[in-house]
């Protein structure tokens, strides 16, 4: 007795035989019940929780997730809501399509005959507290997202850009105006998600090379317990039964502000990430690190799913 959605995507391909036609397909399971709307649940490491949590529980300004499709985005902005939604709040979202029913919130589906920017101009008649855009494609609708902010509302929204630094000079490239980012933004995560290793994993010493590599020090190298994916009837022999997240949480502190504010016309994400990591901000790769060391992914997967800091 229980309504499970698909999300399904077809495309025709050409093949080798020529008496036959393909089709690549994709589904994607949407099931209600296995939505994550506890915080706690995600697994967010200690300070990327603080600041998560710092930018959510303001009264405004725009939380921006960023990340490659099929990186846990919707699954952590729906966490989020739930964190601050309660029934004083007026909460509205504006998705393509709908992807998770949100209990106590106003959900908007975007077709033809309703794009992001005429829903978004809609929903500000609708007197809303909380504004979930589903993502940021245009200058427009990354315009309107920016200026709620900066205008009394709590928005959410996701871009596709592959470390948090990057999200801010996608913003400016797109045309949004650096003292609108610097004064609208509350915090921009990066987020990836890493197989989980199965309880057959087996302990091992890496290359100490390859451990420098990815930053680990002479001390860790000594002292860390580091593991390999096995395989066992549980994991179907992958080695891997389900999948955790790696975090960058760059909160948009006082210092962070002024460098977006004094930028001008050239927005420089080395130094946004260098100032971020001084005020605590783990890198994806520092992030994965920290896996590494709880024991729950391998340093392959790692190496695999993140760049150099």
């Amino acid at each position: 007795n229980h309504n499970i959605r698909y999300r399904v995507s077809i495309m025709p391909m050409v093949g080798a035989q020529f008496d036959r036609k393909f089709e690549s397909v994709v589904i994607r399971v949407l099931d209600d019940r296995k939505v994550i709307t506890d915080l706690n649940v995600l697994g967010l490491q200690k300070k990327a929780k603080e600041d998560f949590v710092k930018s959510i529980e303001k009264p405004s300004g725009i939380t921006i997730i960023t990340g490659p499709t099929g990186s846990g985005k919707s699954t952590t902005l729906v966490a989020a809501l739930y964190y601050v939604i309660d029934p004083t709040k007026n909460v509205l979202t504006v998705e393509e399509p709908v992807e998770y029913l949100i209990k106590g919130a106003r959900q908007l589906k975007i077709s033809n005959n309703m794009t992001f920017d005429m829903a978004i101009r809609g929903i500000l008649r609708h007197d809303p507290d909380i504004v979930l855009v589903g993502e940021m494609r245009d200058l427009k609708t990354a315009e309107i997202a920016i200026k709620m902010a900066n205008t009394g509302h709590l928005t959410f929204s996701t871009l596709h850009t592959n470390d948090a630094p990057s999200a801010v000079s996608r913003l400016f490239k797109m045309g949004v105006e650096p003292f609108l980012i610097a004064n609208a933004v509350n915090l921009v995560m990066a987020q990836r998600l890493i197989r989980r290793l199965c309880k057959c994993k087996e302990q091992y010493d890496p290359h100490p090379e390859t451990l420098r590599g990815i930053g680990f020090t002479e001390e860790e190298i000594q002292n860390e317990s580091f593991y390999k994916a096995v395989g066992c009837e549980k994991c179907n022999g992958t080695g891997f039964k389900g999948r955790a997240a790696i975090h960058e949480a760059l909160f948009f502190s006082k210092d962070i502000k002024r460098i977006i504010l004094e930028s001008g016309g050239d927005i420089d994400e080395e130094q946004i990430k260098d100032q971020a990591v001084k005020n605590g901000m783990l890198t994806l790769r520092a992030s994965g690190r920290e896996r590494i060391k709880e024991g729950i992914t391998t340093v392959e997967e790692i190496i695999a799913i993140t760049l150099d800091d």
